[in-house]
C-alpha cells in the first residue's frame, strides 16, 4: 500500500494513458526494465527509460531496481519532489524554470514514472562545448535554480540535470531524483545526537549550490548563486545562534529569581536544556564551517563534480 500523501500523483483510474498502460503492461507485469519489451524504444540507450508506440508523448521510466543505491519507493518519492518543485517555482513568482509534470503508474509490484516527452534542445549547451550552441545561465537563471537546491529539492544542478527546452528556452530541471533521501539515510543512526540532522539538510543544500556555481560560466550568474549561498550559510549560523543563546539566557533569569524547591527545578531542568541546544550549536557550527570552506576548495570541486 502506498501512504495516502502520495495519492495525488497516481495516474487516475479513469485516464486514458492508465488504459493504455494496463494494455501494455498485461503480459508483461513487474519489468524492471525495457530491453526486449515489445512496443517499447529505449532513450538515450538507458535500459529503464523508454517511449511506447501508443504513447509517443510521454517517457516511462522504470525504477532502476538492482542497483544497491535505489530501493523500491525511488520513483514515488521522484515524482512527489516533482510537484514540490512546481509549487515552489508558483509560490515563488519564478519566470525562467519549469519541471516536468511527473505521475506515477504502477504495475506488478512496480512503480513507474509517467511524464511529457519535452521538447528539449540538444543543441544548446550551459558550458561551451566543441559543435554546440553556447548559452549559458543568466543571472536570474542562476537564482532561481540556486534558490530551489537551497529548499533542499535539487540536488544535481548540473550537466544532464539542467536542460533548455526548445519552444520557450526555459531551463527545466529534468532530473527529479532525491538524491539526499540514501545519503541521509547513510547517517540515519546517528541523528540521534542534536543537531545531526539539521546539519545534513545543510550539507545537502550547500553542496547542490556549489555544483550549480560550477556549472555557470557567467561570472554575474556565479555572483548571484554566491549570494544565496551566503544567505544560506547567515540564516543556518543565526539559528545556531538563537538555538544556543535563548535557553541559556531563560535557565540564567530562572536560576536568578529560583526561591522555590520546584522553581529551582525548573531552573535546573532549562539549564540542561540550553547545554542540549549548546552541544547541538557547536556540533552543526563546527560541521556547517567546515563543509562550507570544503565545498569552496579544490578537493571540494573534484568531490562534487564526481
Amino acid at each position: 500500500m502506498i501512504a495516502p500523501k502520495f495519492h495525488p500523483y497516481i495516474l487516475p483510474n479513469a485516464s486514458p494513458v492508465k488504459e493504455i498502460l494496463d494494455g501494455v503492461f498485461a503480459k508483461n507485469p513487474g519489468r524492471e526494465n525495457f530491453l526486449g519489451f515489445p512496443g517499447f524504444k529505449l532513450l538515450k540507450s538507458k535500459e529503464h527509460m523508454a517511449v511506447h508506440k501508443r504513447l509517443p508523448d510521454l517517457v516511462i521510466k522504470a525504477s532502476k531496481l538492482g542497483r544497491d543505491y535505489y530501493e523500491p519507493d525511488q520513483n514515488i518519492y521522484r515524482v512527489r519532489r516533482a510537484h514540490k518543485i512546481q509549487r515552489f517555482i508558483v509560490r515563488n513568482g519564478f519566470r525562467t524554470l519549469v519541471v516536468p509534470e511527473k505521475h506515477l503508474y504502477q504495475h506488478g509490484g512496480i512503480w513507474y514514472v509517467v511524464a511529457p516527452k519535452l521538447p528539449v534542445n540538444l543543441e544548446v549547451s550551459f558550458k561551451s562545448e566543441p559543435g554546440k550552441q553556447h548559452r549559458p545561465l543568466t543571472p536570474e537563471e542562476a537564482k532561481e535554480v540556486a534558490l530551489v537546491c537551497r529548499e533542499g529539492l535539487l540536488e544535481n544542478a548540473q550537466k544532464g540535470h539542467l536542460v533548455r527546452l526548445i519552444n520557450n528556452d526555459r531551463v527545466c530541471l529534468i532530473d527529479t531524483e532525491p538524491g539526499s533521501r540514501n545519503f541521509k539515510k547513510n547517517y540515519k543512526k546517528w541523528t540521534w545526537i542534536p543537531g545531526v540532522k539539521s546539519l545534513l539538510k545543510f550539507i545537502v543544500a550547500q553542496v547542490s549550490t556549489e555544483r550549480l556555481y560550477l556549472e555557470c560560466t557567467r561570472p554575474d550568474s556565479k555572483a548571484e548563486v554566491r549570494k544565496v549561498q551566503n544567505g544560506l550559510i547567515s540564516k543556518h549560523l543565526s539559528k545556531l545562534v538563537a538555538l544556543c543563546a535563548i535557553p541559556l539566557i531563560i535557565a540564567l533569569g530562572a536560576l536568578f529569581v529560583a526561591q522555590t524547591p520546584l522553581l529551582i527545578l525548573a531552573a535546573q531542568v532549562l539549564t540542561g536544556a540550553a547545554a542540549a541546544n549548546g552541544l547541538s550549536a557547536i556540533i552543526q557550527l563546527s560541521g556547517s564551517i567546515y563543509f562550507a570552506l570544503w565545498t569552496r576548495s579544490e578537493d571540494g570541486h573534484d568531490g562534487i563534480q564526481n
